[in-house]
């Protein structure tokens, strides 16, 4: 789901640095651990001693973690068109 915010952000044009924040999670792991066992161990706190990861990006993991939803990412949706499945490319929603 991250990797899918990363998308949508860089297609709103968003801020550079936090799609490299956001990138950086995307491989659900740090060193080597689950950032979801980061996230369970240790919580925000945890999650905002990897280097790029602050507040906010703590806060939607953490969601992600505990309930698989995100409520940023469900309002990213509504702005961003649906992504072409055979292009993977992004087209206007009809």
């Amino acid at each position: 789901m991250l990797q899918q915010i990363a998308d949508m952000l860089e297609f709103k044009n968003e801020n550079p640095f936090k799609l490299l924040r956001i990138r950086c999670c995307r491989n659900d792991r740090v060193n080597g651990t689950p950032i979801t066992e980061i996230a369970e161990r240790g919580g925000a706190a945890e999650l905002q001693k990897i280097p790029g990861i602050g507040k906010t990006i703590s806060t939607h993991i953490l969601e992600i973690v505990r309930t698989g939803k995100s409520l940023y990412f469900e309002e990213l949706t509504q702005d961003v068109p649906r992504p072409c499945s055979t292009c993977g490319e992004y087209q206007a929603s009809d």
